[in-house]
């Protein structure tokens, strides 16, 4: 069974619920929250590199997991 608009059917999308079988990995120092953020509006699944959201970007924790939550819908 797949997802109502889903691009692509596969078992990581119907587990996870998600539209395309995308990880975007913890890359440091590259990771940043819009990037974790358009990852995730496109159906994929951004991860978050908490050396770099902190050390690189220079975002206290929590403000980037409110700015990233702020970028998606």
């Amino acid at each position: 069974m797949s997802l109502p608009g889903a691009l692509l059917d596969t078992p990581l999308t119907r587990q996870l619920g998600i539209e395309v079988p995308l990880i975007c990995g913890a890359m440091y120092p590259c990771s940043n929250p819009e990037l974790v953020a358009a990852v995730s509006e496109a159906g994929g699944i951004g991860v978050i590199q908490p050396l770099s959201l902190v050390y690189v970007h220079r975002h206290e924790s929590g403000a980037g997991l409110k700015l990233i939550r702020g970028l998606t819908s």
